[in-house]
């Protein structure tokens, strides 16, 4: 029964095949996402697939890096868990009154845990930089990535946004993120084998710095060029 479960048994052997799989889903589900008009049928069931997908992969994560403990690996499936749900539901908040944009219990649960994450992600930046191990950089910007991502989303909530631009660009940011993410996992199984020599700390932070700018133009593109969109706001 312990062969079972153990790192080389069934159980995680099954999990990581349908992680890959999932992430697979992912990894293709967003560009079309991007490709088809917003707001259509095939923009939201490609965003469906994907962000199911991306919940798949971020809960088969988390067993098993529990299973085979890695702390990074299961930090990292809660970031991509956090992104993946704060980007449907900044979505959703745009349709909302203000009082209805109040933050659930869910909300604070997830934001807790995420919080959580991004200090245990700069805790491991700070004890592998002392120890003189450069990955260590890897840990500290993914801490700060989340970090900010909190904050943002406890500042929007706190100003109580009407305008739905606002909540949109949220939900892109977010979405867009969980995207690099994954890109990130498939860069750091594939690189190393197609770019022999290629330094570990690129393979993992290239994604980032490719996708950041990417997310900024299309908050300009699909958010900011257009005139706001005010939120009934009950009296």
């Amino acid at each position: 029964m312990s062969d079972l479960f153990s790192p080389e048994g069934f159980v995680h052997q099954s999990l990581l095949t349908a992680h890959i799989a999932a992430g697979s889903v992912a990894l293709f589900a967003a560009p079309v996402a991007l490709a088809v008009a917003k707001g259509s049928v095939a923009h939201r069931r490609a965003g469906w697939v994907y962000t199911g997908a991306m919940g798949f992969v971020a809960v088969s994560a988390l067993v098993m890096a529990i299973m085979k403990p890695k702390p990074f690996l299961l930090l990292l499936a809660v970031f991509a868990f956090y992104l993946s749900l704060t980007g449907v539901r900044m979505l959703r908040l745009k349709y909302r009154d203000a009082a209805k944009r109040a933050p659930e219990l869910l909300d604070h649960a997830v934001a807790g845990v995420m919080a959580a994450s991004a200090v245990g992600l700069l805790a491991l930046s700070a004890w592998g930089l002392w120890r003189g191990e450069q990955f260590a950089v890897v840990y500290g910007v993914f801490g700060a990535i989340s970090l900010f991502l909190v904050a943002g989303e406890g500042r929007a909530r706190q100003l109580a946004e009407t305008d739905r631009k606002k909540w949109l660009s949220l939900h892109i940011q977010r979405m867009m993120a969980a995207y690099i993410s994954t890109v990130t996992a498939f860069a750091a199984v594939n690189f190393g084998r197609w770019f022999p020599g290629i330094s570990l700390i690129v393979t993992w932070l290239l994604p980032t710095a490719i996708g950041v700018p990417v997310i900024f133009f299309l908050i300009h593109r699909f958010v900011r060029a257009k005139k706001p969109g005010v939120i009934h706001v009950a009296e």
